[in-house]
């Protein structure tokens, strides 16, 4: 909801800069001929000047509503291009991440190999890895506390680390330095 009011002030601000040089147009270009015709119908001197008084503060306001009107289109323009250089960037950083954590996984899941786990001790140490909890891991295997922690005993022994602390620190410490 935010945006959309957000959005609509924005075009409303476009909107009124647009209809204020519009008719501040109108009323220089009408000026501008009633100055004219009143030279060639010779009127009043003062006449004259109070119709040239217009015409100046019409014409500065048209300059002074463009130069704003542009400021506001090149800064549409410059959010714009920086919008669309972070999205670039965001994308070259999704895709060095994802082959990043896909390395990372390759990784852990070689060493997981090189500690002989079975699939189902594999399966557990990465969850304990990724910091779920023995109560968490139970649910989501559909098995008991007691189950998980067997097998968790059984990673730390294979893998000649004490606690789910060491084991997780064992794979992200290097990342960290």
């Amino acid at each position: 909801m935010k945006t959309f009011f957000y959005n609509t002030l924005k075009q409303d601000r476009s909107n009124v800069l647009t209809l204020s040089l519009f008719s501040l147009l109108i009323t220089f270009s009408l000026t501008t001929v009633d100055v004219i015709g009143e030279v060639r119908v010779h009127a009043s001197f003062e006449h004259i000047i109070l119709e040239l008084l217009i015409f100046i503060s019409s014409f500065v306001g048209v300059v002074g509503v463009a130069i704003r009107y542009l400021e506001e289109r090149n800064l549409r323009i410059s959010k714009g291009k920086i919008i669309d250089e972070m999205a670039s960037e965001l994308e070259v950083w999704k895709s060095k991440v994802q082959s990043l954590s896909t390395q990372f996984f390759q990784a852990v899941d070689d060493q997981l190999e090189n500690w002989k786990l079975s699939k189902t001790e594999k399966d557990i140490a990465i969850l304990i890895i990724k910091g779920a909890s023995i109560k968490e891991i139970a649910q989501v295997r559909n098995v008991t506390e007691k189950t998980i922690r067997a097998h968790a005993s059984s990673i730390y022994r294979k893998s000649k680390l004490s606690t789910r602390y060491e084991l997780a620190a064992y794979f992200i410490d290097g990342l960290v330095d």
